[in-house]
């Protein structure tokens, strides 16, 4: 693949996830429908597994640490990591407010992560997907396989089916080339909007089976956020 579009990609977003855009993440996200039924899904997914109380999750990225009271409640050995260091240092401060101040979390690229293969029962990979092409997608989930001995929950971008969604996309492409506006996050959005069969090709590539397909949030743009819960194979 071409590395210098994945460092790109990669940097933009570390480079875009601090000051004010870290500070004020939640705050701006909290009227998002999508964003409580990600928690809803995500706790579902979690019933479906009953993990025993000490499993070793990884959250990556962890972000604000949105989910560190989910995983706590179920006393999970929770492990974070995230290129920014401003989400970093709010998510330790959460993690202490929730009286684990202990928590490993740290700084980390989710396309080199430093654990152990098998290190983690589960790995949850929320709002970062959804933000890269596919070809760094696949780097990613070799990545989430390699270290998760159990399950793998990730978070994906994939065109709606139909032919209106189709021209809709088609127009949101060329709209966006129009504007010329500067992408903060990525240099082109459009190419964050996957197929359905390239997404599950990767999926069986790095030995991920589909345990459940749910959608968190259906644009006007023709294409769908899904969450999956994937099992190891």
């Amino acid at each position: 693949m071409n590395q210098e579009w994945k460092s790109h990609n990669i940097n933009s977003l570390q480079n875009y996830y601090q000051g004010s855009i870290v500070s004020d993440y939640e705050a701006r996200r909290a009227t998002q429908a999508s964003w409580h039924k990600e928690a809803r899904v995500l706790d579902s997914f979690l019933e479906q597994l009953d993990l025993a109380p000490g499993t070793r999750v990884l959250d990556v990225p962890i972000g604000t640490g949105r989910f560190l009271e989910t995983f706590m409640r179920r006393r999970f050995h929770v492990i974070g990591r995230d290129i920014s260091a401003d989400m970093v240092a709010v998510s330790r401060q959460r993690a202490t407010a929730l009286g684990q101040a202990d928590a490993d979390i740290a700084l980390g690229d989710g396309t080199n992560i430093d654990l152990a293969d098998n290190g983690v029962a589960l790995v949850v990979s929320v709002r970062f997907l959804v933000h890269l092409e596919l070809s760094i997608i696949d780097l990613i989930l070799a990545e989430l396989a390699r270290v998760s001995s159990g399950h793998v929950i990730a978070h994906v971008r994939l065109e709606a089916p139909g032919r209106l969604n189709a021209m809709r996309r088609a127009l949101d492409r060329t709209l966006r080339k129009l504007r010329r506006v500067s992408v903060k996050k990525v240099s082109n959005k459009a190419a964050t909007v996957h197929r359905h069969e390239d997404v599950h090709a990767l999926f069986k590539k790095h030995g991920l089976q589909v345990l459940r397909d749910e959608i968190c949030n259906r644009t006007k743009k023709g294409h769908d956020s899904h969450l999956y819960l994937l099992q190891c194979t």
